[in-house]
């Protein structure tokens, strides 16, 4: 069986990347938390339990609805469904050694056939140590940079890229 692999900080997990997790072909996912060791700052708000339980709560439920577009995440009417899938979330904590990173993540994850990113960095990281990587195609234009600044602006409108079972994560 084809795994593949999913790299991102989650700070927090959002529409975009509950998208990405759908456009993957593999049966068998591995979703690598970066920054797992980092919680408390602006930066990496959450920590690896917080962000994990996210991730959790959100591919566990019913229905949730993923947008054709980016415009407004709550007017699809594609529903996700990741029933035949196998998800698991691996903690995979910076090094800070740019070099080494990919060898790194290897030991952590085990193996994998595929990544999954939308990072031109990770890519070209990846594609150095002759991973197969694609990319991902973005429908929902948000960051969790964006995210995390509506957030301590106490702007709700953050609300509309969350998925809804962690909407109360502010």
């Amino acid at each position: 069986m084809k795994k593949a692999l999913f790299i991102g900080r989650f700070q927090p997990f959002h529409l975009g990347h509950l998208d990405a997790i759908k456009q993957i072909s593999e049966n068998e996912i591995i979703i690598g938390m970066g920054s797992s060791q980092y919680s408390g700052t602006d930066e990496n708000p959450w920590s690896f339990e917080e962000r994990k339980k996210m991730i959790e709560e959100s591919l566990t439920a019913c229905g949730q609805p993923i947008p054709p577009s980016g415009t407004s995440p709550y007017k699809g009417d594609d529903l996700i469904n990741l029933s035949n899938k196998n998800i698991k979330i691996i903690a995979i904590p910076d090094i800070h050694d740019e070099d080494n990173w990919v060898t790194h993540v290897e030991k952590i994850v085990g193996d994998f056939d595929t990544v999954y990113t939308g990072n031109p960095h990770i890519k070209k990281l990846f594609e150095e140590k002759g991973y197969k990587v694609k990319n991902i195609e973005i429908k929902i234009n948000i960051s969790g940079t964006e995210l995390r600044q509506m957030i301590k602006e106490n702007n709700k409108n953050y609300q509309k890229y969350i998925p809804k079972k962690i909407c109360s994560i502010s």
